[in-house]
């Protein structure tokens, strides 16, 4: 009981508001072109939360870094990521991602970018409305980064926490999953109308209490393992993709 008092205080204390009504394009100049890398060179920006940041693992253990990996390892003699750009935080809403996101330089362009928000909005009970105004705001920024190539744009559903030891200790572990899947069913649909990829991954965060090592050790979030899982599923969309 204590350790889920504190695991549930430092989630509490990381879920400030912030001010973001809507996306406004950032007046900050990009990088300046020397960093912009050569032709063979690509650029992956992922953008979300505690699932994307890997809390619970090593940051070199997140997702991200787990699919340039692994990318890399089959395709550097022709194709290389350089490490991703990650803007994600514990906590965060999509409203506090799309303020971060106005306050950082990006890079005008990327070849790949990851948007896996959301979890907190269910979480604090936002208003749904809420999320998908600020969801729709994030979408158009990232395709603002693909040059509008929606193929390079891959939403990610939300982990279902009700299958971890945390979600099970909290009084309604069914109605997570059901607001999950309302969260997750309005990002497919997203996706569908715009042509953007779409990756599920929530089957497999529901497999946290049947195997017990795809939770982490704040038996909250993803173990390196269940990220592992992700990216078995994610690098073939990847190499679809940017693959010739």
């Amino acid at each position: 009981m204590r350790s889920l008092l504190i695991i549930t205080a430092s989630v509490l204390l990381l879920l400030t508001a912030c001010q973001k009504e809507e996306y406004r394009p950032s007046t900050k100049q990009n990088p300046p072109p020397e960093e912009q890398g050569s032709a063979d060179t690509l650029f992956y920006l992922a953008l979300g939360d505690s699932y994307t940041k890997g809390e619970g693992v090593p940051f070199s253990a997140n997702f991200p870094n787990q699919l340039v990996s692994r990318f890399n390892s089959l395709h550097a003699d022709s194709l290389y990521f350089q490490l991703p750009r990650v803007t994600a935080q514990t906590g965060w809403t999509a409203k506090q991602l799309l303020a971060q996101v106005d306050k950082e330089v990006f890079r005008p362009r990327y070849d790949w970018i990851t948007l896996l928000v959301g979890v907190n909005n269910q979480y604090q009970q936002r208003p749904f409305s809420e999320f998908e105004r600020d969801y729709d705001a994030l979408l158009e920024f990232a395709l603002s980064r693909t040059g509008q190539d929606s193929s390079r744009l891959l939403l990610v559903s939300i982990p279902d926490y009700a299958y971890t030891p945390f979600g099970q200790n909290s009084s309604k572990p069914d109605q997570i999953s059901t607001e999950i899947d309302k969260y997750n069913a309005y990002i497919e649909q997203r996706a569908a109308g715009l042509g953007l990829n779409y990756l599920d991954i929530t089957d497999i965060s529901r497999l946290g209490l049947e195997a017990p090592e795809l939770v982490a050790g704040d038996k909250l979030h993803p173990s390196q393992e269940m990220y592992a899982l992700w990216v078995e599923r994610m690098l073939p969309v990847l190499e679809e993709v940017v693959v010739e």
